[in-house]
């Protein structure tokens, strides 16, 4: 469904969705991968019988198979600077693994692709 077809204005989905306005006009651009998983999926619905093979590399992808797969998280690694000097004077980059809740695939899920679903 678009709603901007239908007169719906940028402000009025980001409510309907509530999300703010500014995560809807970032997100308006293209993104490549995100334009794989919508021709990916187009294939599906079109050829459902037809084996494809799902890129492993897809951010989409991957949290669509985690949401499908299970509620418990999945794990992923984060490089992070910290802000300001340690005793040594050097700048350090920590890298952790985390457990993504379920909340946090399902606010990752609603602030990219339903964006992008309503608009284009």
């Amino acid at each position: 469904m678009k709603l901007l077809e239908k007169g719906v204005s940028v402000t009025q989905i980001s409510r309907m969705l509530g999300i703010s306005h500014a995560t809807v006009y970032r997100y308006k651009g293209s993104d490549p991968a995100f334009q794989e998983f919508k021709s990916l999926l187009k294939e599906v619905e079109e050829y459902p019988s037809s084996p494809l093979k799902f890129p492993e590399d897809n951010v989409y992808f991957s949290i669509l198979r985690c949401l499908c797969e299970s509620n418990s998280g999945i794990k992923y690694k984060q490089l992070k600077k910290r802000i300001g000097k340690d005793v040594t004077g050097e700048l350090r980059k920590l890298k952790r693994e985390e457990i993504v809740d379920y909340k946090d695939k399902r606010y990752r899920l609603k602030n990219r692709e339903w964006c992008r679903l309503f608009i284009y």
